[in-house]
């Protein structure tokens, strides 16, 4: 009995260890999945800004016109460089050298010009940090399949220690003069 004891305790031990690896990766595996999706969401944001950029210089080129843009024009323009530009050095600068208020509309389009090319860049660099993110992903998953698989089903937070040589006999609930009074 002993010897059965031992080898239980062994591979419970051991798969207790697993366990906890499994229990670290998934927390990493969850982390890698959150960054994948930033990174997805920003490349949506970018081309949905880019979008929003080439069409009003298009507009704006077909029209024509150097009137001052007015107000939630302006705004439009602004919020979507501001959203592009970020905490970027170069996204700062941009949106300082932003044309002034009363400047026609053609004004605009060298500077929306510049964003455009930031947000290219942006782009052009999420596709490889995806890329990086999925293979760290993939073998991480990898691992944690390996570990999943020899912790045998088992929790982390499983704890198994040894029995006491004998366990103490067995006690009655209630001494025999209440059995009789209370029954069962």
């Amino acid at each position: 009995v002993n010897t059965w004891e031992q080898v239980i305790l062994e591979q419970i031990a051991e798969a207790s260890v697993h366990a906890s690896a499994v229990l670290s990766l998934s927390t990493n595996l969850d982390n890698l999945s959150n960054q994948r999706l930033e990174l997805k969401l920003r490349a949506t944001q970018l081309q949905q800004i880019r979008q929003a950029l080439q069409s009003w210089i298009q507009a704006i080129k077909s029209s024509s016109s150097n009137e001052p843009l007015d107000i939630l024009e302006r705004e439009f323009l602004l919020s979507r460089v501001s959203s592009l530009a970020g905490w970027h050095p170069q996204g700062i600068a941009l949106l300082d050298s932003a044309p002034p208020s009363d400047a026609g509309s053609l004004q605009y389009i060298p500077w929306l010009e510049e964003a455009l090319v930031l947000l290219e860049e942006e782009l052009a660099s999420i596709g490889p940090q995806t890329n990086q993110i999925t293979s760290e992903y993939d073998e991480m998953y990898a691992a944690w399949s390996e570990e999943l698989n020899a912790s045998r089903g088992l929790t982390a937070f499983l704890i198994v220690e040894p029995l006491d040589q004998q366990p103490d006999p067995a006690q009655p609930t209630r001494p025999t003069s209440l059995l009789a009074f209370v029954g069962g």
